[in-house]
């Protein structure tokens, strides 16, 4: 196997319905403060001072700005996900859900909702023994294909000066102008130099190539990825000795990548003597040269004695968010229905789909020999082929025939989507406006009123209605009162 397709990282928002629960918002905000807030606040204190577990295996942590109550789910030395509780919701679900790589390279998407789901219904069965989930609800709010292959060289793969012209896409474009691409370089040795990241695009669809096994060596926290590689054929014996060697060094990958090359043909091999080995070793601990010195020398008696580096995995990260997975239209070929992109469990089962578009719709890379007076008409690239052919494999098999899919760019805004942007632009108007600064004076024929003539609001359907009335008194005790041209009339 030398490419390897997988959902590597899945951020998730859950609203669950119960006896205590309905999808209101108010219900949840209402039972937090009256009967878990304590609980929680309790299980704070104590995690400051020691370690707390909830029950075996969730255990308390630090939450986030807006998700403030954690558990950090362990299963078998695992670590599978995080659980953020927000103390009070508006328009977001109410759990936040930030599953691992780890989990996500050994378990499967459906175990990962299995999962989720039984962990949350401990949690709060924990906090409230007469708590009893009936329904799961989910929003996906990013989501990484990630392709691993031992194919690419990162180093020649797209050099610098062919980052435009190699690739296809419209990601990050602006009008006539390339795309916008983010690179780090990095020096290796005295002289040479190395780029082992570049990124296309920032918002919510990014396309990133990098070097994994040094981003495994550097952040220390995937060393799984290295015998993981290793069971699916993706790697050999000898590769993973030297990535594990260049693992343990931990002192400068380029550095160790090399050393840990010459150590293994040392112990494996016949081309180094016990001379040069230990020449080796005094050049790698010696404190009196700079790290990109010791570089050159080991390098050069890598040189002289034609020993080959192994591949390095290069990974090819497509991170989708949800804006951009809301204009996905995937229709079902049999009944002409089209997916509802809420319908999480179904979007991952036409993740193979969403992978292809992504691949060959979305982002390109072409052939450097192809002729074509257009570059959208030049033929793919062999190794970016092989990219697009991979399954994803965390995923049951599907039938990719079943699904047609295509991007709405959303032209035509949904009902939901107009009241949503009008009650917003309708309470910065009122905040212009506005003359008394209570909250009850924010009644709904203000924002009727507000509307043109003829343009009916149905505010009872907007969930931020309430939030949006305290926003307006807030802003206005804190600006202090706009000069007023008139009071708005009944």
């Amino acid at each position: 196997m030398a490419f390897n397709a997988i959902v590597e990282n899945c951020d998730l928002t859950v609203n669950i319905i119960s006896n205590f629960l309905n999808e209101n918002k108010d219900s949840y905000n209402y039972y937090f403060k009256n009967v878990l807030q304590a609980k929680l606040d309790e299980l704070r204190v104590q995690m400051l001072t020691d370690e707390t577990f909830l029950y075996d295996g969730a255990e308390v942590i630090v939450g986030a700005r807006f998700y403030p109550y954690a558990f950090h789910i362990r299963k078998e030395g695992i670590s599978c996900f995080r659980v953020y509780l927000a103390k009070k919701i508006s328009t977001n679900y109410p759990i936040h859900i930030k599953v691992s790589a780890e989990y996500l390279h050994t378990h499967s998407i459906e175990r990962m909702f299995k999962d989720i789901e039984y962990h949350i219904s401990e949690i709060f069965g924990a906090l409230d023994s007469r708590h009893e989930v009936s329904e799961f609800l989910y929003n996906l709010t990013r989501l990484d294909i990630c392709n691993h292959n031992n194919e690419m060289n990162i180093d020649t793969y797209i050099v610098p000066k062919e980052y435009n012209s190699r690739v296809v896409t419209r990601i990050g474009k602006s009008g006539k102008y390339n795309t916008k691409v983010h690179s780090v370089t990095e020096l290796i040795g005295e002289y040479g130099q190395r780029v082992p990241y570049y990124r296309y695009g920032s918002g919510s669809l990014v396309v990133r190539f990098y070097n994994k096994i040094q981003e495994v060596v550097e952040q220390r926290y995937k060393s799984f990825f290295i015998p993981k590689w290793l069971e699916i054929g993706l790697i050999n014996e000898k590769t993973f000795n030297i990535y594990d060697l260049t693992y343990k060094l931990d002192y400068d990958y380029n550095l160790d990548f090399v050393y840990a090359h010459l150590i293994y043909e040392y112990e494996n091999g016949s081309r180094i003597n016990k001379s040069t080995y230990e020449e080796i070793i005094d050049i790698y601990k010696n404190d009196n040269l700079s790290i990109q010195s010791k570089y050159d020398k080991l390098d050069k008696i890598r040189r002289h004695y034609r020993i080959r580096k192994v591949r390095e995995i290069v990974n090819v990260e497509f991170q989708v968010r949800s804006e951009f997975l809301r204009t996905l239209r995937l229709i079902n070929n049999e009944t002409g229905e089209v997916v509802d992109n809420k319908d999480v469990k179904e979007v991952f089962e036409c993740i193979d789909q969403v992978y292809e578009y992504l691949t060959t719709k979305c982002f390109r890379v072409v052939d450097r020999k192809s002729k074509a007076a257009r570059k959208r008409d030049k033929t793919t690239d062999p190794i970016w082929i092989k990219v697009q052919q991979s399954k994803v494999e965390n995923i049951k098999e599907q039938d990719t025939t079943k699904h047609t899919i295509y991007r709405d760019y959303r032209k035509n805004a949904s009902e939901d989507d107009c009241i949503k942007k009008l009650s917003n632009n309708l309470a910065r108007y009122i905040y212009l406006k506005a003359k008394e600064i209570k909250k009850q004076t924010v009644h709904e024929k203000d924002m009727r009123n507000a509307i043109l003539s003829g343009l009916k609001l149905d505010l009872g359907k907007n969930e931020t209605y309430d939030y949006l009335k305290e926003k307006i008194v807030r802003q206005i005790r804190y600006y202090g009162e706009k000069e007023k041209e008139e009071d708005l009339k009944e």
